[in-house]
């Protein structure tokens, strides 16, 4: 995962400065075509917001013994008192703060305060999971796709407050981005859990799937957007060498 990625000089509106408004009414379905990508892009945000608040604050339940446990999680809880409470605590209340720091990131000293927060908690809830992934009952695939995610997300959030530490912030950006993909997986893990358990006879086989691709699947999702700008500036250099 490279930050690595440069945008070619012009990048945006001048990409194409002579193919605007050549044709008519283009600029007028450009318009419309961005209000929808703007409002469907507002839709996303919300939904994603209210899911990894509902999740953060049932973590949070469950943690503090108001909600009932699962029985693997309670078993889970037994082998590892005090540091699963810690992890579902910790990563709960950053679960609920990230998107905040996300959607406040022109508010300056908000910004920086819940962004702190969140990433401070987020640290402790990500070391406390590495112990519960390897105490986990998931089949050993599944344990190890929890490490993954658990190790990827750690190293990335400790890239993405280096990063801002020092004034890159389109790297701290991007790596944030892929931050929260891979924690979206435990919005995407609930879900699909729900689904895998009208088939018990094969639950662990498919739970252990789960543990890989409820996090490889966002976290694809945003590396091709990422490199989106690279590729269109590479075809952009490819058709002008042409001409």
């Amino acid at each position: 995962m490279s930050d690595n990625i440069s945008h070619a000089p012009g990048f945006g509106s001048r990409l194409y400065p002579d193919r605007i408004g050549s044709v008519p009414g283009e600029s007028i379905s450009g318009g419309i075509r961005r209000r929808l990508i703007v409002t469907l892009a507002l839709c996303l945000v919300l939904v994603a917001t209210f899911m990894a608040t509902a999740t953060g604050i049932a973590a949070l339940g469950s943690a503090l013994g108001l909600l009932h446990l699962p029985h693997a999680l309670a078993l889970l809880d037994v082998r590892l008192p005090g540091i699963f409470r810690l992890h579902m605590a910790a990563s709960g209340l950053g679960l609920i703060l990230l998107p905040w720091a996300m959607l406040l990131r022109q508010g300056g000293a908000i910004h920086r305060a819940v962004g702190r927060a969140a990433a401070s908690l987020l640290m402790v809830g990500l070391a406390a999971s590495l112990p519960c992934a390897l105490m986990s009952g998931a089949l050993p695939a599944g344990r190890a796709g929890f490490m993954t995610q658990g190790l990827l997300s750690l190293v990335l959030l400790i890239r993405a407050v280096t990063a801002i530490s020092c004034d890159q912030i389109q790297r701290h950006q991007r790596a944030m981005l892929r931050v929260a993909s891979l924690l979206s997986g435990v919005v995407m893990l609930r879900l699909m859990v729900s689904a895998a358990a009208d088939w018990p006879a094969n639950f662990d086989a498919a739970y252990a799937v789960i543990a890989w691709v409820s996090w490889l699947i966002p976290l694809t999702i945003v590396e091709l957007w990422l490199r989106r700008p690279l590729q269109l500036a590479l075809r952009h250099q490819i058709m002008s060498s042409r001409a």
